[in-house]
């Protein structure tokens, strides 16, 4: 026989040969030579750590090199994968013994598994699960606000659509507003809620779910009636906070409280014309529906108590601003009114005097 097969050797290890041939008359023995097994798969332990503090978007892991004797490590590959099904993450395939993996998002759970690798095989290590820290919330949308009565708003707002952490805190902002539009008064905070809403779907402990959400709604009260209010809201978690855009919301009508009387000039003996002012919506406190124009006396100026006459002359539409009364008699003072209604009520001026031309 003239091979050899020698088994149960040690990876990566260099044995030496020789040979030694022998005849009746004695022996002699060939020059050695050496050779080396193929690298095997590594063997021993690998531990897989995480450097902190840990970032929200970011981890940095580490770990040492295990035992060469199975082989030279020609690479370690580093796998990544999120717990909750999210976007998933970029693994690391290189020499060096620390890698960090990018673009991670914030406040969520990785699982990191390393493999240490020769030609002949791969250690593995055990899984490791870090989660990374929390970032400032984004997303949140504007609050949507809904009419109760004319002094008070329903105002109701949804968590962020990025929590990137606990939401702890909600604040409620509000600003009123002229009927120009323009800022009538600086915002102030007008409700605040504390809690507990973690983005996780399940608690890993009994204490952590233990604190209520915050609420995501409250009524406002003690409006002015027919007003326009701006709210925006806060969501803050332990990192950060963000806020949303400005809505807008108006309370309801409520019966108007004043109008000033109208303005009276002579046209003729026979004729004068009544007018008015489109009062601001803090008296009419509510959409203007009509005018009515009433005369409630007709006196002669050497008489010294008039003579009550109530009468509606006119009803004028919303956008009339005047009224001519004919068919009166000359040189006569006449007393007007001016009614302004609402969908709710109406409210009437005090009277206002004119007195036709002498003919």
């Amino acid at each position: 026989i003239q091979y050899f097969l020698d088994t149960a050797l040690v990876p990566y290890t260099s044995y030496s040969y020789y040979i030694v041939s022998s005849s009746v008359h004695g022996s002699t023995r060939s020059a050695a030579v050496t050779y080396r097994t193929k690298p095997g798969a590594p063997v021993g332990s690998l531990n897989l750590s995480y450097v902190s503090p840990v970032s929200s978007d970011s981890v940095t892991l580490t770990w040492a090199s295990p035992s060469d004797r199975s082989g030279p490590i020609e690479k370690y590959v580093l796998s990544c994968a999120p717990l909750h099904g999210v976007q998933p993450c970029s693994p690391y395939e290189g020499p060096e013994t620390t890698a960090t993996v990018w673009n991670l998002l914030p406040f969520t759970k990785y699982r990191f598994a390393l493999q240490a690798c020769t030609s002949g095989g791969c250690l593995h290590s055990t899984p490791l699960t870090v989660t990374t820290a929390q970032a400032a919330p984004r997303r949140l949308g504007p609050p949507k606000v809904r009419k109760i009565s004319s002094t008070e708003l329903h105002v109701q707002w949804a968590p962020p659509m990025e929590p990137n952490g606990i939401i702890i805190r909600y604040e409620l902002y509000m600003k009123r507003l002229k009927s120009s539009g323009e800022t009538r008064s600086a915002e102030s905070q007008v409700f605040q809620s504390s809690g507990w809403l973690s983005p996780h779907p399940l608690a890993e402990s009994a204490n952590e779910n233990a604190l209520e959400p915050p609420e995501t709604s409250t009524v406002i009260t003690g409006l002015e009636p027919y007003t326009k209010y701006k709210f925006r809201v806060l969501a803050a978690n332990m990192a950060g906070s963000v806020s949303s855009a400005w809505t807008t919301g108006r309370t309801g009508e409520s019966a108007p409280v004043f109008v000033m009387p109208p303005s009276v000039c002579a046209l003729s003996p026979y004729s004068l014309n009544v007018s008015w002012k489109m009062p601001p919506d803090s008296v009419t406190r509510g959409k203007v529906v009509g005018y009515n124009i009433s005369v409630i006396s007709e006196q002669s100026p050497q008489w010294s108590h008039p003579v009550v006459l109530p009468q509606v002359l006119y009803t004028a539409k919303s956008q009339e601003l005047s009224y001519v009364v004919k068919g009166l008699k000359p040189y006569r003072i006449y007393n007007f009114t001016i009614s302004l209604c609402n969908s709710v009520g109406c409210v009437t001026s005090a009277p206002e005097a004119g007195q036709t031309l002498a003919s």
